[in-house]
């Protein structure tokens, strides 16, 4: 981030995977901004089960 001269950091919710965590922390200890794009909630989808990635998905199996 110091390399590229970053002044604010965009992202989504990407979770453990996507190395969200991460690129957050590392904005936060520049004093960088940081915007983060949540996932929606689907109401529909409320009663189901919803998984966002393998681990999750091994769990219920």
């Amino acid at each position: 981030m110091k390399e590229y001269n970053v002044s604010a950091i965009i992202t989504k919710e990407s979770g453990e995977s996507g190395g969200a965590e991460e690129k957050i922390n590392a904005a936060l200890e520049l004093e960088i901004p940081v915007v983060l794009v949540t996932r929606p909630k689907i109401e529909k989808l409320e009663q189901h089960t919803v998984v966002r990635n393998i681990e999750e998905l091994e769990k219920i199996i």
